[in-house]
Parts: structure tokens; C-alpha cells; sequence
């Protein structure tokens, strides 16, 4: 079973129907108004749709992170350079290497 594509409308469906099923347009009997479509053709519709479109994330999607202590926003990620050093410092009583963020309001380290 052959599938072509409707030239008004865009629509794929079966050669064997008379009319198309989205726009009701007769393209059984005249040829320059059909295109017939390879049976394992590769829809393409919905793949330019997402490739063009690109996705976007505003700023107000991103979570942000608040102090525990003093629910200030102003926060930091204490990176791994500071807590080998603050290992090389202090070895095992060193407070950042079990912590992820540091206020800098208040100063605490968190998470």
C-alpha cells in the first residue's frame, strides 16, 4: 500500500482513499496534486519542530539555593579546591568537607 501526501494540506494518508482525510481535497484521480512517499520515509514534522525551537530556561526556573540559618539567598558552592585545602589545613577537624554551600551572609557553611 503506497502512502502520499496531500499538496493543500500536508497531510499523509493511504493512496487507496478517494479524498483527504484532513481538508476533504480529491487528489485520487489528478497526479500533479499527490506525491507518493517512500514506505519507510522518516517523519520529519515533529523533528524540525524540536530541532528549531530551542529550549529556553529563564532564570526564575533555575532553584535557588537559601541559608538554612538566616534564609538569605546569597549563597556560594564551596568548590573542591577549598576543601583540599582546608583538609591539607586542619586534616579531619576541617568543617568544609562535609558541607556543599556557604552563606555569605551569615557566614555558615551548609548542605
Amino acid at each position: 500500500m503506497k502512502v502520499v501526501r496531500c499538496f493543500s494540506c500536508g497531510a499523509v494518508y493511504p493512496s487507496d482513499m478517494d479524498k483527504c482525510p484532513t481538508c476533504g481535497c480529491d487528489n485520487n484521480g489528478d497526479n500533479s496534486k499527490k506525491m507518493e512517499i517512500p514506505p519507510k520515509a522518516p517523519n520529519l514534522r515533529g523533528y524540525w519542530n524540536s530541532a528549531s525551537t530551542s529550549q529556553n530556561i529563564a532564570v526564575s526556573d533555575v532553584p535557588k539555593v537559601t541559608c538554612p540559618y538566616c534564609n538569605s539567598n546569597n549563597c556560594s558552592r564551596i568548590s573542591n579546591t577549598d576543601k583540599i585545602i582546608n583538609i591539607a589545613l586542619f586534616g579531619v577537624f576541617g568543617n568544609k568537607r562535609k558541607h556543599q554551600w556557604h552563606c555569605n551572609n551569615c557566614r555558615s557553611n551548609f548542605g
